[in-house]
């Protein structure tokens, strides 16, 4: 296998819109001045980078149970990132200039989520009941 094939992970539009949090998220930390609230940025960095890389981790075979299990993961993650979006609003972490780009990351996160189930029904020979998760 060439090295541009085991890279194909970059053509799925969901890695691609996923890839783009975790940029959008540093930035965010970077123009915060949230030091004190620190531990809280590092989990919700880590939650954002983890599901395009688990998508990418997943992309070595493109089909099957393995791919499906990676998504699954980048799904639960990109609903960790919904839950520290939330905390950090509703906890008023940051000012009213940085929310705007939390709106933009949480957007798009709802995206992805969507994208994702869309891929893992696709991939997938049975349904899960995502709607059930939500209110």
């Amino acid at each position: 296998m060439r090295l541009q094939e085991s890279l194909s992970y970059k053509k799925l539009k969901v890695w691609q819109k996923a890839h783009q949090n975790p940029l959008r998220a540093i930035e965010l930390y970077r123009n915060s001045n949230c030091r004190k609230f620190e531990n809280i940025f590092k989990q919700f960095i880590n939650a954002v980078t983890s599901v395009g890389a688990n998508i990418a981790e997943g992309s070595g075979d493109f089909k099957g149970r393995e791919f499906i299990r990676f998504l699954n993961i980048a799904l639960r993650s990109a609903f960790e990132v919904d839950d520290w979006i939330n905390l950090i609003k509703d906890g008023k972490i940051l000012g009213t200039d940085n929310t705007l780009m939390l709106d933009v990351i949480k957007t798009e996160n709802e995206q992805v989520i969507k994208m994702l189930i869309k891929l893992i029904h696709s991939q997938s020979s049975f349904k899960i009941e995502y709607s059930k998760l939500t209110t």
